[in-house]
């Protein structure tokens, strides 16, 4: 446990920050910049994160934090050029308002499978001469009451959005009467890796 108590309140930083930066480049409003996390838009867990870390020559004042969630926290650059976290930040920005692990799972969909969402949608679509997108969504909703969090979170992991997305992709293409390209070699189905 350090011995360095932060002082600096979440107040201050956003008082710092809000007419610097264009909250269009963040997750979140600057009216709700002290409530949820810059990067996730979570609610849960937020901590003052230092742009430049002490041990990097930092300086616990408004202008070298941000505020974000633990996992974000984990996650962000911890390097000695303040320019980095803001190019972190506005990268991961959600599209909309309070999305971010949602896009996060499809970006992560993309890097497993190769392909998009859409390029699967429209492979399917192409494949049977169908779309029902409606149909995909209730496939999708169902899918969800198949995933979990691990213990400890309280949103799914990207790895688990992309995982689900997956499994309703796969129940919609076979309903469509269409095969999807695998991601690797070989795809156990789970008959298989039951035996």
């Amino acid at each position: 446990m350090s011995s360095h108590q932060n002082k600096t309140p979440i107040s201050q930083i956003v008082d710092y920050w809000a007419p610097r930066i264009d909250e269009c480049d963040l997750s979140v409003d600057w009216s709700e910049a002290e409530e949820y996390c810059w990067n996730c838009g979570s609610p849960k867990d937020l901590t003052r994160c230092h742009i430049v870390a002490r041990s990097l020559g930092g300086q616990d004042i408004p202008s070298n934090y941000v505020v974000l969630c633990r996992k974000c926290h984990e996650e962000a650059p911890n390097v000695d050029d303040p320019r980095i976290i803001w190019d972190w930040l506005i990268a991961h920005k959600a599209t909309f308002y309070k999305t971010y692990f949602i896009e996060e799972g499809w970006r992560e969909y993309e890097f497993i499978y190769k392909r998009s969402v859409d390029e699967e949608l429209s492979y399917i679509a192409e494949q049977s001469s169908t779309q029902d997108l409606d149909r995909f969504q209730e496939i999708l909703k169902a899918a969800v009451s198949r995933s979990t969090t691990h213990w400890g979170q309280h949103t799914p992991n990207k790895a688990t959005i992309a995982g689900t997305v997956r499994m309703a992709l796969l129940q919609y293409a076979d309903e469509c009467g269409v095969k999807l390209p695998e991601a690797r070699a070989k795809t156990l189905t789970p008959k298989e890796y039951l035996t």
